[in-house]
């Protein structure tokens, strides 16, 4: 079966922590089609997320491990 892809909104804050490919980053790093994964707490009924790290996986990356 398919993955059900659902919007969840993505909040970040100062205490926010950024790596792309491995390294630190900062926000402005990241860019439109990365792959991210996060770490936070998740409200249910406002459907987003207060993240505490977020973790991208470039294009350029994605592209190589094919």
């Amino acid at each position: 079966k398919k993955a059900k892809r659902d919007s969840v909104l993505l909040n970040t804050t100062n205490e926010t922590k950024f790596f792309l490919d491995g390294k630190k980053a900062i926000i402005n790093d990241l860019m439109i089609g990365d792959m991210i994964k996060t770490r936070g707490v998740y409200n249910r009924n406002k459907r987003a997320v207060e993240a505490k790290v977020i973790s991208a996986t470039s294009q350029v990356e994605i592209i190589s491990l094919k």
